[in-house]
């Protein structure tokens, strides 16, 4: 588990946060000049106006607008029990969303009666030491545990250190290994993966029992690299949805060598049922635009 060890922080934010903040004082400027000539330049002030409230939606107020998606699966033919697991991902602590943003997720996860809380990588922009802001999701305590895996970012800096925080909170890592759990008298197997770009990631074989399986990766692209009798669901995030979204095309980029065929939602790929979070924080730029952060709710069948 070793650092990137970078001199510096990647992802600064304020370069983009600067130059957002520039195009908004030209606009309203420009604005401004376009109403004093009157005319058809009141056409330029609308849609001047119309630009800055979207710029100021997508960066400040969207991003903070968490919704809760539900998913219902069967992991086998004829469930006896249901398990409610919540997912998040992407958190990114390090951001401009502090303690107190955390603080309310947590509440909201609470609000769900989860049996057990997965996390999917990107605890962190980059420095572990930015963990700390997590510190009110300790007070998450389903009666299975909360689980984690890392991704990318989380070895940008010191990921060992970064374990060791969420340890500390009572987080169990799920890296690269497996546990059963007895739910409803039903057995429940988890398994982790570690990130596929960064980590050092191994694919456990499924046992050849009917035990029902999940798996928790950061990246939609470790499925590429499992079978699809090693996992009965994979729960993932990584993407963001592409964070900026356009009615009817989607998102311009999406960051998986699946494309737009791993964005976000519930999908079936080489074979095996998938799960992809839209996450909860941001990166390059910290905006969103139709694309709300989320917590994610699975209702597993077991």
């Amino acid at each position: 588990m070793k650092a990137l060890n970078l001199d510096s922080t990647l992802e600064s934010f304020w370069f983009l946060d600067g130059l957002m903040l520039g195009l908004a004082s030209i606009g309203f400027i420009v604005g401004l000049f376009c109403l004093f000539l009157g005319g058809w330049f009141i056409v330029i002030f609308i849609l001047m106006v119309l630009g800055e409230l979207i710029l100021i939606n997508s960066f400040f107020l969207a991003p903070r607008k968490v919704g809760i998606k539900k998913y219902k699966h069967d992991l086998v033919k004829n469930p006896t029990a249901w398990v409610n697991c919540v997912l998040l991902s992407d958190l990114h602590a390090g951001s401009r969303k502090g303690s107190n943003w955390f603080t309310d997720i947590a509440s909201k996860v609470k609000d769900l009666n989860p049996h057990l809380v997965l996390i999917a990588g990107d605890i962190v922009v980059d420095w572990a030491k930015e963990a700390e802001q997590l510190q009110p999701l300790e007070v998450l305590k389903p009666q299975h545990g909360v689980f984690f895996v890392l991704g990318n970012h989380d070895y940008l800096d010191d990921p060992k250190k970064l374990c060791n925080t969420l340890r500390s909170f009572g987080f169990y890592d799920l890296t690269n290994t497996h546990i059963s759990l007895r739910i409803h008298n039903s057995e429940l197997r988890l398994s982790g993966i570690d990130d596929v770009f960064c980590g050092k990631p191994e694919y456990l074989s499924k046992p050849k029992d009917q035990v029902p399986h999940i798996t928790l990766a950061h990246e939609p692209d470790s499925i590429l690299n499992l079978k699809e009798d090693q996992t009965d669901l994979l729960l993932c995030g990584h993407t963001h949805a592409g964070q900026i979204r356009f009615p009817l095309i989607g998102s311009l980029h999406i960051p998986s060598l699946l494309g737009k065929k791993a964005d976000f939602g519930y999908k079936i790929i080489n074979g095996i049922p998938t799960i992809i979070s839209r996450g909860l924080g941001e990166i390059r730029p910290r905006a969103r635009w139709l694309c709300k952060p989320e917590i994610v709710l699975v209702e597993l069948g077991i």
